[in-house]
This record gives structure tokens, C-alpha cells and sequence, in this order.
């Protein structure tokens, strides 16, 4: 069976990336969320090992025995450096893993996939997908979406921004580019007409 035709997502911080792969979900497109896998892999021990070498035992848990996000979160976004370090202990694990799930859905002859992969544009992903999609939003509906909506500080929200491309660096990959700046009913609609045509697109070419 052919592959799956890939479809990567990615976008500023708080663009509604996870609101755009639901509406692939309502049109049946199979959708996998790198920022999903990446918790996961931090119980790998394997890369648990990596990490604590480079970040120390203070990003344990109280258990002692698993990493907490929340801490290893406070360093990395602290630091462009040590965000750097930590992905690259992190995104080879995650890109043979996602691969490994594209291969399980082309055995099962699905027709599409997307990949949620909020910094698709720092790796080579692109290489092997189809088409990205781009979702960004201003600094400062971010900010605010960050401080109000997810309940984060000042200081932790702008670490946040700090630590992510700016939307100029992700508009130059963008074979579709959706501005969310409107609220969520209004983006939802324009979502599902550009995932209409992306399944008819498609559908055609079978």
C-alpha cells in the first residue's frame, strides 16, 4: 500500500495547532502529536539517562524516579542553549517514533496524516512530508493566551515566547498559513474549509 499523504502542522505558541488537527479528526484524517510523544519519552530510560546528565537530578520528581516536566519546562525555556540540548536528546527518539506509527497506518491503508509538530521548522521532518500547514498568532494575543488561558507568570510567559521561532520563520514553510488572530468559532470554519479541500485534493489523486 502507498503511504499516507502527510500533512505536518506547526505554528506559534497558542495558535490553535491542537484546535486544527481536531477538524482533521472530524474528517477522519488520523492525526499524531509530537508533544504527546515527547512526555512519553522522558520514561525512557534511555533518554531519561540523556537528560538527567545534561539538567541533574533536580528536575526529578518528589519520587525521585521520574522526570517533572514542570521543572525540566523552568530550565529549558529559561535558555535557548539548554532548550537546544534537550532537543536534540529528544527529536530523533520522537521522529522514529512517529515514523514507526505513519508505517502502521499505511499497512492499514489510511489515506492521511497529519503531524502536530509545534517546531517542525527546527527539524528535517519536511524532507518526508507532503505539505505543512502553519498556524501563527501575534506575541501578543500569545501572551495574553499564556498568562490568562494557560495560567502561567509574566516572566514564565515571555520565556515561553522567547524560546519559540518568530512567525516570519514559520510563514517561510507554509504551503497553507492560517492567521488566528479570530476567535475559535470563526477559525474552526475557515479549519474545516481548508481540510475539505485538502480530503477532496486528495481523494482525487487515489
Amino acid at each position: 500500500m502507498e503511504k499516507p499523504y502527510i500533512v505536518g502542522v506547526c505554528g506559534t505558541i497558542t495558535s490553535r495547532k491542537s484546535g486544527l488537527c481536531r477538524v482533521m479528526n472530524e474528517f477522519g484524517i488520523i492525526t499524531i502529536d509530537c508533544d504527546t510523544i515527547g512526555h512519553d519519552i522522558l520514561q525512557n530510560e534511555e533518554v531519561k539517562t540523556k537528560v538527567l546528565a545534561l539538567f541533574g537530578d533536580t528536575i526529578l520528581d518528589d519520587s525521585k524516579t521520574e522526570i517533572d516536566r514542570t521543572k525540566l519546562a523552568d530550565i529549558v525555556f529559561s535558555s535557548q542553549s539548554k532548550l537546544s540540548q534537550l532537543n536534540k536528546v529528544t527529536w530523533d527518539k520522537i521522529e522514529e517514533i512517529v515514523l514507526s506509527k505513519i508505517e502502521i497506518e499505511r499497512m492499514k491503508g489510511t489515506k492521511i496524516v497529519g503531524i502536530e509538530a509545534a517546531l517542525l521548522i527546527k527539524t528535517n521532518w519536511a524532507k518526508w512530508m507532503d505539505e505543512v500547514w502553519v498556524t501563527v498568532v501575534s506575541p501578543k494575543i500569545a501572551l495574553d493566551k499564556l498568562t490568562y488561558g494557560r495560567g502561567l507568570t509574566l516572566p514564565q510567559a515571555k520565556s515561553r515566547l522567547k524560546s519559540q521561532p518568530k512567525s516570519s520563520e514559520y510563514v517561510r514553510f507554509a504551503d497553507v498559513l492560517f492567521d488566528s488572530r479570530h476567535n475559535k468559532r470563526t477559525m474552526t470554519r475557515i479549519f474545516r474549509e481548508e481540510v475539505k479541500c485538502l480530503v477532496d485534493r486528495v481523494h482525487r489523486k487515489i
